[in-house]
């Protein structure tokens, strides 16, 4: 079999697999309980935290885990918002991926207002409208790199 869609979900290495494999099995408690039980889990998830975020030269309470990309883009999106309630505006694009735009489009119904920029046949973002929109000061500007 070839598998040609890593960029959604991709095997973890070996070494992933093996650090995870006691939580998957007999150490499967929720971090977040109080009990006992729970500590082993706990301190595995301080320290993954500790580690990515020494890798990032950030602190550890700036890592946040996710389940997975969607999750992790509405919470990006949802934070821009709270974290910026005086400006609420978002610029992207209509080429985004659609966990983001779905959320975006969710904020748009309830009164965000969202600058959609378009793009060229090759996908890029007119520099100039981009100007244009970030004089309004967004809370957040979203624009992917690459297209899947």
């Amino acid at each position: 079999m070839i598998y040609l869609d890593n960029n959604a979900t991709t095997s973890p290495a070996p070494e992933v697999r093996d650090a995870m494999a006691p939580f998957i099995g007999d150490d499967y408690a929720n971090p977040s309980s109080p009990y006992s039980f729970a500590r082993k889990s706990s301190s595995a998830i301080v320290k993954a935290r500790e580690q990515v975020a020494g890798l990032l030269k950030a602190a550890p309470e700036q890592i946040i885990f996710t389940s997975g990309g969607t999750e992790g883009n509405n919470a990006v999106v949802r934070a821009a918002l709270e974290l910026k309630p005086e400006r609420p505006h978002i610029v992207t694009t209509m080429v985004e991926h659609s966990s983001v735009r779905n959320c975006i489009r969710h904020f748009e119904r309830k009164g965000v207002r969202v600058t959609w920029l378009s793009v060229d046949r090759k996908g890029q973002v007119d520099e100039a409208e981009l100007r244009k929109a970030m004089d309004e000061r967004p809370a957040l500007v979203s624009i992917m790199t690459a297209n899947n």
